[in-house]
């Protein structure tokens, strides 16, 4: 979920400056506000149907029985969407490229996922003892 919010929200502006678009957007009748948010709430939607197939994949295939709330998964799904979000736009607005908004979004992700400790495993190695 981390990395679609930083990937999709992080090249949707950058991708908007190049082209040239961002400025045509800054002079419609938008509010700031809306256009931050119509940058960021389908992010949000795509974000949380992932979250939606993750968690039935998990229970109705692999048989992982879901212990605790869904409204709690769901809460706390949409905080961490939603620090994505805010993650990948203040990567968008120090970005000048495409390039340099994908690489420091990895930047970013690749060290948050190995802290994160989701990416390792726990190795135990049985003890051998000799006689």
């Amino acid at each position: 979920m981390m990395l679609m919010a930083l990937l999709l929200t992080t090249l949707a502006v950058v991708r908007e400056r190049e082209l040239g678009t961002l400025e045509q957007l800054m002079v419609s009748p938008l509010t700031p506000a809306e256009l931050i948010l119509g940058k960021t709430l389908p992010v949000v939607g795509i974000a949380l149907v992932d979250l939606v197939l993750i968690t039935s994949v998990a229970t109705l295939w692999f048989h992982i029985p879901m212990r605790g709330s869904f409204a709690l998964l769901g809460l706390a799904s949409l905080a961490y969407v939603i620090c994505g979000l805010g993650i990948g736009l203040l990567i968008s607005t120090v970005s000048n490229t495409t390039q340099e908004a994908f690489m420091t979004m990895f930047m970013f992700f690749l060290p948050a996922m190995i802290f994160s400790g989701s990416s390792s495993r726990s190795r135990t190695c049985p003890s051998s003892s000799s006689t």
